[in-house]
């Protein structure tokens, strides 16, 4: 039995090694449809500089950077996790509606500088100092102020 768990060690060992972390560049058109759509609808004005197609362990992900700065981390399956804008703002359509509907009410005239969100929710950092957090129904579970450096 022993020799056995062992050689099943050994074997596991072997194949997670195999798959090692890595990233490349691709091209636009490598991209899973519903990214390249989003890039098309929201971005198409903004030059895409690189696009890179990580693979970490068993999970994929891909990432796009703008001349401007701007970046979008994208899943394997090729929906938007992160939206971080430096020069614009994120897309207001990107953003849920009832989140928008929030910031229509409390946060009238800032801008959604970074979006992200993952199974557990969504968070927002807008450009003035305020960060958001909401639960996966999209109800505000955190607000935070951070005050800017003296």
């Amino acid at each position: 039995m022993k020799k056995w768990t062992f050689a099943l060690l050994l074997l596991l060992g072997t194949s997670t090694s195999c798959i090692a972390d890595n990233e490349r560049p691709i091209d636009v058109s490598q991209l899973p449809q519903p990214a390249q759509q989003l890039l098309t609808k929201h971005f198409g004005k903004q030059n895409v500089m690189l696009v890179v197609k990580e693979t970490e362990g068993f999970s994929k992900g891909y990432d796009v950077v703008f001349d401007s700065g701007d970046k979008i981390e994208f899943s394997r399956t090729g929906e938007w996790e992160e939206i971080e804008c430096n020069m614009s703002e994120v897309p207001t359509a990107v953003i849920p509606a009832t989140i928008r509907q929030f910031l229509s009410t409390k946060q009238k005239g800032a801008k959604v500088m970074k979006i992200s969100r993952d199974r557990k929710g969504t968070e927002l950092e807008l450009n003035n100092g305020w960060e958001y957090e909401f639960d996966k129904n999209n109800k505000l579970v955190s607000a935070e102020k951070n005050l800017p450096n003296d």
